[in-house]
């Protein structure tokens, strides 16, 4: 799929500030409204991971391990970005019913 304009509408837009993307995932993310929408989704799945009491050390690391998983997708593809946002999605929400533990990727 074709990146979007560089200045995504109010409603496009990521969880994060793209004026401080520092990566190429975040500038991936950017300038595609479909992983501008992923990154929100996970953003509120992450959020609500926190509130069901996951230990907040453990999701912090988890998702940083994440965040390189998501770095090496951006070097395949959008398509893997989407699919790294995908499965991640479903990790935290997993996480947040109680139905997962953390680390397991």
């Amino acid at each position: 799929q074709a990146p979007i304009a560089r200045d995504p509408t109010w409603g496009e837009r990521p969880s994060f500030d793209c004026r401080n993307a520092a990566s190429l995932a975040e500038e991936m993310v950017c300038t595609d409204a479909v992983l501008a929408a992923a990154d929100r989704h996970m953003a509120r799945a992450y959020r609500r991971a926190e509130r069901s009491g996951a230990p907040i050390e453990a999701l912090r690391e988890d998702q940083d391990d994440w965040l390189a998983y998501r770095e090496e997708a951006a070097l395949r593809s959008p398509r893997a970005v989407a699919a790294a946002y995908d499965r991640r999605i479903a990790e935290l929400e997993a996480i947040a019913a109680g139905r997962a533990r953390l680390g397991g990727r």
